[in-house]
């Protein structure tokens, strides 16, 4: 099967200097726009859909298959390029360059992504996408946009045939138009009252004022019934005025109240209508609702019909947002304490493989391990050595542990140990952990920003190499500690998360969260482990994030738990935290 155009699109003509192209295979649908100041454009063009061609030979079945073509794609002179592909229930989108991608769901339009970048969420029965192209986003009013996918899915092709006959589209034009069928009725987009509160005006408060002034001169200048008739007379009409100055006040107080109630409405319908597609804009929306709508909850009560109206909504937007965040409020719970396995036990490092969790003892001069799903410990290693322990990592049945001068290999079967199969290069400079991969060794040299790598041989371990390419020159002066699942995962004392891959830095950047990280975390993920989990030792929680850094869950616990170390089996639906020399577990949700 090779590319073909999209139906469902408007491509303006091309030029020798623009290039304009729809176009689908397999699962995948994009548009690219191209300019060239040479005339060379059709040529890059063609060049691009031979390339494309080539790399889709099945279909794309999540995010990272999308960046992967835009990564190796030859980019010269691409000012555009946007890419969807849809697998069973789920949509991934990248853009590269500049673009805007919009979704129309029900009677909610909204822009999803308008920079580069990716993101993947769960489509439903006639959802409609838009890929509008840099020329096209900053020439078309989003307006336009939406009246033309505001109807059913079974005309929306007459729909953008009669749109494109009735608009003059500028060169570099592409914007393509993706339903998601069977086809259904839609409603409009609800569309919140624009009408602002009216502004006081002082005349009826004047008038007042000069009555009341002038009742006081009457009553100590005249004495007589007419004068008091009249004094009546004009108290009445005084109140009358007081009513309907109250019931301007009162209306325009009822005015604003509804516009904010609107608003609060319409963001809360957006922000669940995007809590399956994309949930970072979803939880933003929610949160935005919930603010605007703050202020006016306090100044309401329960005993009005528009007080509960006010408050049920909040409460309705909290609860939904409190649910989207999935804030988990919980206690650990101790899992296992050393001294139960030798008197005066006391853990120091962690590290897992599979169901195996081997626990470095300083204080006791000893190494154990641990099967998570039994809870059953024994002793693998001991000796005055064991003082000087920095750090453990772990290989199927090799425990590798870490010491100033060497790394030693403890083989949990038969309990030997062997000293030095790693010995101290003089380049190194201050080691603060380790962990294994693949049966090779990564040390984190803190004093010189470095991650060391020994490969496995067959007769022990490569010479010390660098792992990170010589171009990648990160600050891992403040590193906490590391993690690996194929990519290296570094986190700071300030508060960050850095990724390698292949030895060169993939910004990593979590989105979402309630709160921003805080200073000093800890970062735990493995080739077994879908997730990325932080200790966010300050805030006293941990955070799950998706390996594209959107935000998927918090554990809050207890101020009185201050963890030093974090591993997590998914496996066992286990965080597992070290605190005063015990571990003490978390289940996941």
């Amino acid at each position: 099967m090779d590319i073909s155009s999209v139906p469902n699109s408007i491509i303006s003509d091309h030029t020798p200097h623009s290039w304009v192209f729809s176009f689908q295979k397999e699962n995948v649908f994009g548009v690219i726009e191209i300019e060239d100041a040479d005339g060379n454009a059709s040529g890059m063009g063609e060049k691009f859909l031979q390339e494309l061609n080539g790399k889709i030979r099945k279909p794309l079945a999540k995010l990272e298959d999308i960046h992967e073509i835009i990564h190796h794609i030859t980019k010269v002179h691409i000012v555009s390029l946007l890419i969807g592909s849809t697998f069973h229930d789920m949509i991934h989108i990248g853009v590269y360059g500049a673009g805007v991608v919009y979704i129309k769901r029900g009677n909610v339009f909204t822009k999803l992504i308008d920079h580069a970048g990716g993101l993947s969420g769960v489509v439903k029965q006639n959802d409609v996408f838009v890929f509008l192209t840099k020329t096209a986003a900053l020439n078309i009013k989003e307006s336009e946009l939406h009246e033309s996918v505001d109807t059913p899915i079974a005309q929306l092709e007459q729909n953008i045939q009669t749109y494109t006959e009735s608009h003059t589209f500028p060169m570099g034009t592409g914007i393509v138009f993706f339903p998601m069928h069977p086809p259904t009725e839609y409603n409009s987009v609800f569309k919140p009252n624009q009408e602002k509160p009216f502004p006081l005006r002082k005349g009826p408060l004047y008038l007042v004022e000069r009555m009341q002034r002038g009742l006081v001169e009457l009553r100590w200048k005249l004495k007589d019934t007419n004068i008091r008739l009249s004094i009546l007379l004009l108290s009445i009409f005084l109140i009358s005025v007081g009513f309907g100055i109250h019931k301007e006040v009162t209306t325009k107080h009822d005015i604003s109240t509804t516009n904010t109630m609107a608003d609060a409405k319409r963001l809360y319908e957006e922000g669940e209508a995007l809590l399956e597609l994309n949930p970072v804009k979803g939880r933003e929306r929610l949160s935005q609702a919930q603010k605007i709508l703050e202020p006016l909850k306090e100044t309401v009560t329960s005993t009005t019909k528009e007080g509960r109206q006010v408050i049920d909504l909040y409460n309705l937007i909290t609860k939904t947002l409190t649910q989207a965040m999935h804030i988990y409020t919980v206690e650990p719970q101790l899992f296992y304490d050393a001294s139960l396995l030798k008197l005066g036990g006391s853990i120091q490092y962690i590290a897992r493989d599979g169901d195996t969790v081997v626990l470095g003892d300083t204080t006791q001069k000893a190494v154990y391990i641990l099967s998570l799903s039994t809870k059953t410990g024994s002793i693998v290693a001991g000796g005055d050595i064991y003082t000087g322990l920095q750090s453990v990592a772990m290989h199927g049945s090799t425990i590798y542990a870490l010491f100033s001068d060497f790394v030693a290999a403890i083989d949990t079967s038969t309990k030997q140990t062997k000293q030095g199969v790693i010995k101290k290069n003089d380049a190194w400079g201050t080691i603060t952990d380790s962990i294994s991969f693949g049966g090779n060794i990564y040390l984190l040299d803190i004093a010189k920003s470095r991650v060391w790598k020994y490969m496995a041989t067959a007769s022990g371990f490569s010479d010390m190499k660098e792992y990170l390419n010589p171009d990648t020159l990160p600050d891992l002066t403040k590193a906490t500690n590391m993690s690996i699942d194929g990519s290296l995962w570094i986190a700071t004392y300030d508060g960050k998360i850095l990724r390698f891959t292949q030895g060169k830095e993939n910004p990593y950047v979590p989105q979402g969260l309630d709160m921003d990280l805080q200073n000093d975390l800890l970062v735990y993920t493995s080739d077994d482990t879908k997730y990325i989990y932080v200790l966010d030792k300050k805030a006293h929680r941990v955070v799950v994030l998706d390996k594209d850094g959107i935000y998927l869950a918090q554990y809050v616990f207890t101020a009185t738990l201050n963890p030093t170390r974090l591993l997590v089996s998914e496996m066992q639906h286990k965080i597992l935290l070290l605190d005063q020399g015990k571990l003490y577990s978390i289940e996941l949700k």
